[in-house]
């Protein structure tokens, strides 16, 4: 429709190939991203990661009297740090997590995966089991079903709970599992004096119904007899750092076995190829127009600024190329970064410190400011005993440009490395400048509490010290002013006292009266001397 020549001119350039083939490229681009998204992979030469250690279940009491404030902030919190503690050192064990009340339920199967089992661990809450009570024995069966069955060793169960067992079946499950070759150990939480437990629904203290406030005890003696059945020990929660050393040195002490682990396994990722695709296919809809070339035929006075809009579109699209390019450039630099990030995490998980090192410390030479690999550098000198080098790395990350939650984690490391190394002001200063930058970290005030008792207990040595000096230099100078008086009383001339022969007899007489009297208490207390019966009820 339409006048034939000005319809023609309008649509003089129009293509429909290439409208066709520039809607087709960015379709082609974002399919490519899809499959980027979802990351083929295979597995490397190192398919499989093959680990020491034994399979440990912990089963954690939730149940109400976990609430209970006889330790700070309550039972509950103290468990869980103490379970965090001993994530942090699972050195090749593996490791799941039952929690329990009334009922038992597996939180987290068996596994090395410490991030993981943080994140299962934070969710922890009496709100998880809805049968309230204390059933221990349904909570060791659970975990003894969790392990491998088929084994009759390497297996340990850590049974964290004040003991206040509804149930009588604990001892007799005990006794089934030990036949199982299941280590029991357990941790009393609590005071055997009690606390009252409050009840979260109205905010005040729980009754019985009687009307009397319930007061929950821990019960030392049943958890001492189940871990004694198993051969296992009994540790008493008061710090979680002593309680985690005990266990770590326990679980030390069982026979290991080798552990296939998949979630250490090195994977080849091919994402980058279909990012490269999805990039070329976005480049060609940039360079190719959808509009055809045609003769122009205008007069040479109007060819000037059509050739000029036509150098200002090509600069634009090449610019846009380049920035692209330097896009994809860097998004690779970046990957190449994270590839030796991740494989020295993989070293570091199988303890070979040295060669995890060399990994951080060439993507540091590559980009200084990459936080993580300095973070886990320090680390890395801190497990291979290099304390003052690893402190010195904390230092410059902390003093550095990183997050606040980054900076609380590097000050409290820099705290705990300068305690290794005895430095006890200054270790104390790093913990109250974590503290100041995440005051919610209870780990960091429990070792800041910790670090001030150590100093307190060092200056009062120092000053019994001093005090047993001055008292050694005032003897000193006593007796050398009563030799001074000995000497000067030696070169003064004796003189012999005028006795008269009456004062003389008088003294004689006062001498022998009192010899008397001493040979009479002496035969008193002879005579009293002699050892009366005791009684004998």
């Amino acid at each position: 429709m339409g006048d034939h020549i000005l319809v023609r001119q309008l649509i003089a350039t129009y293509s429909q190939k290439k409208f066709l083939l520039k809607a087709l490229l960015p379709t082609i681009a974002l399919a490519m991203l899809v499959l980027a998204l979802v990351n083929f992979r295979k597995p490397d030469s190192s398919e499989k990661v093959q680990l020491t250690g034994t399979d440990l279940m912990i089963a954690l009491d939730v149940s109400n009297s976990m609430m209970a404030r006889d330790i700070q902030p309550n039972r509950l919190e103290k468990a869980k740090l103490l379970i965090s503690k001993i994530i942090d050192h699972l050195d090749g064990n593996r490791l799941g997590l039952v929690v329990f009340a009334g009922n038992a339920y597996l939180q987290m199967p068996l596994t090395t995966d410490a991030s993981a089992a943080k994140l299962f661990l934070s969710t922890i809450s009496p709100d998880l089991v809805p049968l309230q009570g204390t059933n221990i024995g349904d909570a060791l069966l659970l975990c003894n079903r969790s392990l491998t069955v088929e084994d009759k060793k390497y297996k340990s169960i850590l049974l964290i709970s004040d003991g206040e067992d509804h149930d009588d079946a604990a001892i007799a499950t005990a006794k089934e599992l030990k036949g199982k070759g299941v280590v029991i150990n357990t941790v009393g939480v609590g005071s055997p004096s009690g606390s009252p437990i409050t009840d979260p629904a109205t905010n005040e203290y729980k009754r019985d119904d009687q009307g009397n406030t319930v007061l929950t005890k821990l019960n030392e003696k049943a958890l001492k007899d189940i871990s004694a059945e198993t051969n296992g020990t009994y540790t008493l929660l008061s710090g979680a750092d002593e309680a985690a050393d005990a266990i770590g040195a326990q679980l030390q002490g069982m026979e290991k076995k080798a552990i296939t682990d998949s979630t250490l396994t090195n994977y080849t990722s091919f994402f980058w190829v279909f990012v490269i695709i999805a990039m070329l296919f976005l480049i060609g809809d940039f360079m190719v127009s959808e509009k055809k070339r045609v003769v122009n035929q205008a007069s040479p006075a109007t060819q000037k600024p059509i050739a000029a809009n036509n150098k200002k579109e090509a600069f634009i699209k090449t610019a846009s190329v380049l920035m692209m390019l330097l896009f994809c450039f860097s998004n690779a630099f970046s990957q190449k970064e994270d590839d030796l990030v991740k494989k020295g995490n993989d070293a570091y998980k199988q303890q070979k410190f040295e060669e995890a090192a060399k990994q951080y410390e060439t993507v540091l030479k590559q980009n200084g400011a990459n936080n993580t690999a300095s973070f886990n550098l320090g680390n890395t000198k801190f497990k291979s005993g290099k304390y003052e080098d690893a402190t010195k790395q904390y230092d410059e990350l902390a003093s550095g440009k990183t997050e606040r939650q980054l900076a609380a984690k590097s000050l409290y490391n820099k705290g705990v490395s300068l305690l290794k190394q005895q430095k006890l002001p200054e270790a104390i200063e790093a913990l109250k400048q974590s503290l100041k930058a995440n005051s919610q970290d209870e780990e960091t005030r429990e070792n800041l509490q910790k670090a001030l008792n150590e100093l307190r207990k060092q200056q009062d040595k120092k000053d019994d010290k001093k005090d047993d000096k001055k008292k050694d230099d005032k003897k000193k100078d006593d007796k050398k002013d009563k030799d001074k008086q000995d000497e000067k009383e030696k070169k003064q001339p004796q003189q012999k006292p005028k006795i008269s022969k009456e004062n003389a007899e008088q003294k004689l007489q006062a001498l022998r009266q009192e010899e008397k009297k001493l040979q009479e208490r002496l035969n008193q207390k002879q005579r009293s001397s002699v050892k009366q019966p005791e009684k004998d009820w």
